[in-house]
């Protein structure tokens, strides 16, 4: 249909570094197109197809279908499920968020 649904929120450090943060969404926004607007991307996934609101695994495989390995290598993918398989992701070229524990 077009649309996208996605709450998102850039960050920048003027002449530092810019970090996408996709929140939930369900498509790949548009502005990651061109991904070297971005020093580190964060993006939400599953590997269902059959939820509407969340981006699948497989969708993200298209979008980045052209992606570098470079490229790739700036996305870390979050909101993961327990049987979501990092393995596969980290061969496909992209990284894992990972939770910080502050004390």
């Amino acid at each position: 249909n077009g649309s996208c649904n996605t709450f998102s929120i850039e960050f920048m450090l003027q002449d530092e570094f810019c970090i996408f943060y996709s929140g939930d969404t369900n498509c790949f926004h548009q502005n990651l197109t061109n991904i070297h607007n971005y020093d580190y991307i964060y993006h939400e996934v599953t590997s269902s197809n059959e939820i509407p609101v969340h981006f699948s695994y497989d969708k993200l495989l298209e979008a980045t279908k052209n992606f570098t390995k470079e490229e790739k290598g700036r996305i870390y993918l979050m909101h993961l499920e327990e049987d979501f398989d990092e393995a596969r992701a980290i061969r496909d070229g992209f990284h894992i968020a990972t939770n910080l524990l502050i004390e």
